[in-house]
C-alpha cells in the first residue's frame, strides 16, 4: 500500500523545537504516513536533530543555502508520494488526531485549514506580552477561516500540480496569505476544522520580533504588488512618507498600534495593568521598523540601478 499521507515541515535553525514537532505528528493515531522535513540551509544541529529519531517515516531533504519558507515547502511537496498534503511549521506541536481530521475534511474539501493556539515556553517580558496578545488576537477569530494555510493546513495533491508557493517570498510572510489566494482563484474549495489543530510555540526576543517586522516588510511588498488593493497601497505610500517625513514615523506607528488596543488591554488583566505602557511601546517599535522596512525594500532596487 503506497504513502497516503505527507506532512512536510520546513525547517530553518530549529534544533530547539523540531524533536517535538516531529515526535507529536508520530504520536497521531493516523499512521499511513510520511514525515519530510526540509532543512533550509540550518546553522545549527536541526539535521542531526531529525536523524536522531530512528523512524523510517521521517526523512531529511537538505537544501544547499537558505532559500525561504515557500522554496522549502515546495521542494518537501516535490519529494512527497502522498496522495495528500499537510503542512505544519517547525515550532507547532500538534494534536493527537490532527492527520485523521484533515484527512475527514478533505473528502469534502479541496483544501483545509486548521485551527493554531499559541503557547508560551519563554519567562521574558517579551515572550509572556507576546504571547499574551497572540492568545487575544486568536480567540477573537476563533471558529474563523483564515487564510494562513502554512502552519497548519492541507490539500489535495491535484491542488499544488496547478498552484505551488510563490518562491519570490524570501521571507516567511504572506507567502500563506498569497498561496490561498491562488488557490481559491483557481476554484478549489476552502474548508476549516478547529478540530485539526496545533499548538504555535513563542519564544523570540525584542530584538527577534523586531528583526521579523522588518523581514516581514519586504514580503508585504512583494503581497502588495500582487494584490493590489487600495488599502495595500495606500499603506505602502503613507510607510514611504513617514519614513522620509521622519518625525511622523512614530505617531504613525503609535495609531496603528491603536488599533489593537483593546486586545493589548485585556492582555494586561491577565500579566498585571503595568505591561499596558509597554504593549503599546511594543506594538509602535514594530510597527515604525516595519514601516521603514516597506521604505527601505521598495526604495533598495532602486538605489541599486
Amino acid at each position: 500500500m503506497g504513502v497516503k499521507v505527507s506532512v512536510v515541515i520546513p525547517a530553518y535553525n530549529e534544533e530547539d523545537v523540531i524533536r517535538g514537532c516531529i515526535e507529536s505528528v508520530l504520536k497521531n493515531n493516523f499512521k499511513n504516513m510520511e514525515i519530510i522535513v526540509v532543512d533550509d540551509g540550518s546553522k545549527d544541529r536541526t539535521v542531526e536533530e531529525v536523524r536522531s529519531i530512528k523512524d523510517r517515516r521521517v526523512k531529511v531533504v537538505q537544501l544547499k543555502k537558505n532559500s525561504g519558507a515557500a522554496r522549502a515547502r515546495n521542494t518537501g511537496i516535490d519529494n512527497a508520494k502522498g496522495e495528500f498534503i499537510i503542512l505544519t511549521d517547525a515550532d507547532c506541536v500538534v494534536s493527537e488526531n490532527w492527520v485523521s481530521e484533515h484527512l475527514k475534511s478533505l473528502k469534502k474539501y479541496d483544501f483545509v485549514l486548521g485551527s493554531s493556539t499559541p503557547i508560551n515556553v519563554g519567562e521574558g517580558l517579551i515572550s509572556k506580552a507576546f504571547y499574551c496578545m497572540s492568545m487575544e488576537k486568536w480567540e477573537k477569530k476563533r471558529g474563523k477561516i483564515v487564510s494562513a494555510t502554512t502552519a497548519n493546513g492541507s490539500f489535495r495533491r491535484e491542488v499544488f500540480e496547478k498552484v505551488r508557493f510563490d518562491e519570490s517570498f524570501r521571507t516567511a510572510a504572506y507567502e500563506d496569505e498569497d498561496f490561498t489566494i491562488r488557490v481559491e482563484e483557481v476554484g478549489f474549495k476552502k474548508g476549516y476544522n478547529p478540530k485539526a489543530g496545533v499548538k504555535h510555540v513563542f519564544h523570540e526576543s525584542l530584538c527577534g520580533q523586531l528583526r521579523r517586522s522588518f523581514l516581514a516588510s519586504d514580503a508585504f511588498n512583494v503581497f502588495a504588488r500582487k494584490h493590489r488593493t487600495w488599502k495595500r497601497t495606500g499603506l505602502q505610500v503613507i510607510s514611504v512618507a513617514v519614513t522620509i517625513i521622519f518625525p511622523l514615523l512614530i505617531p504613525f506607528s503609535f495609531l496603528l498600534a491603536l488599533k489593537d488596543f483593546e486586545h493589548m488591554c485585556r492582555a494586561s488583566r491577565k500579566l498585571g495593568m503595568g505591561y499596558l505602557p509597554f504593549l503599546l511601546v511594543f506594538e509602535t517599535a514594530r510597527n515604525a521598523v516595519h514601516s521603514f522596512g516597506t521604505t527601505y525594500h521598495l526604495i533598495k532596487p532602486r538605489w541599486r540601478g
